[in-house]
């Protein structure tokens, strides 16, 4: 989710029109084991796909939520490869600034890989 404590009806309204105003055309489908509840703490696995800048892209989620005892929801937290989306927009992005983004995004995926043996 976005970044920082959103508390209440109105802290939560400004999360996502801030979250729709940043990604107007992103969908969610469920995908793997869907929705998963045990307890107070549920997780849905989902794809997400979106435009970013003009360029499609499509990423797995992992979004964990906490409700307290009325059932109410006390957090929410997003799991995604944000380097790993990142890496996907610039090898589609056009120009002599996709070449710039290209070798920025590489050059921090390739730090993030050293040592690792494919």
């Amino acid at each position: 989710m976005g970044p920082g404590t959103f508390t209440g009806k109105d802290g939560v309204r400004r999360l996502l029109e801030w979250d729709v105003g940043l990604s107007p055309t992103l969908t969610s489908q469920e995908e793997g084991v869907g929705i998963v509840a045990k307890g107070t703490v549920g997780f849905r696995a989902h794809r997400v796909e979106q435009t970013a800048e003009g360029i499609p892209i499509s990423y797995p989620c992992l979004s964990v939520f906490e409700v307290n005892e009325a059932g109410k929801i006390q957090h929410v937290r997003s799991y995604y490869d944000k380097l790993g989306i990142m890496h996907d927009i610039a090898s589609k992005y056009p120009g002599v600034k996709g070449w710039f983004f290209r070798k920025m995004v590489n050059t921090l995926v390739a730090q993030g890989e050293k040592g690792l043996k494919r």
